[in-house]
């Protein structure tokens, strides 16, 4: 999270490309992080996430960082 800064709701990349401020969707975002492929992408580990994982890392990063 960047110190007196609210994110706006969408960001227009393009006339296509748009984003959109988190928001948890775990039943989504697991299907993606059960990938290993994925997970060694991203996190450099060797395992896949498990629901309790997966929510923690996003409760952290909305709270710590920017999603």
């Amino acid at each position: 999270m960047i110190s007196n800064y609210i994110q706006p709701d969408l960001i227009k990349i393009s006339e296509v490309l748009e984003l959109k401020k988190y928001y948890p969707y775990y039943k989504r975002t697991i299907v993606w992080y059960s990938d290993l492929t994925v997970c060694k992408q991203v996190d450099n580990i060797d395992h896949i996430y498990d629901m309790t994982r997966l929510k923690a890392m996003y409760r952290y990063l909305s709270c710590e960082g920017e999603c």
